[in-house]
C-alpha cells in the first residue's frame, strides 16, 4: 500500500521488475493458503454433517497432542 500511495502523489506507475516478482508471488501465496483453508472448512463441515458419530475419529489430531 505505500507504495501505492507513493505512486499516486507522484505521477509516476512504474513498478521494478523485482518489485513486480514479489507481489505477484504474495498474491498467489495468500490466495492459494485461503483456498486450502476454504477446502479444509468444507472438509470439516461435510465430516460433522454426513458423519457426526464418526466426526472425532475421521477428525483426529494429526500431531501426538491429546
Amino acid at each position: 500500500m505505500p507504495k501505492l500511495l507513493q505512486s499516486m502523489q507522484s505521477q509516476v506507475a512504474s513498478i521494478p521488475y523485482a518489485g513486480c516478482v514479489i507481489q505477484i508471488h504474495f498474491l498467489l501465496f495468500f490466495g492459494d493458503l485461503a483456498s486450502f483453508l476454504l477446502i479444509a472448512m468444507a472438509y470439516d463441515h461435510n465430516v460433522a454433517i454426513c458423519f457426526p458419530l464418526h466426526y472425532t475419529t475421521i477428525m483426529r489430531p494429526i500431531s501426538g497432542s491429546p
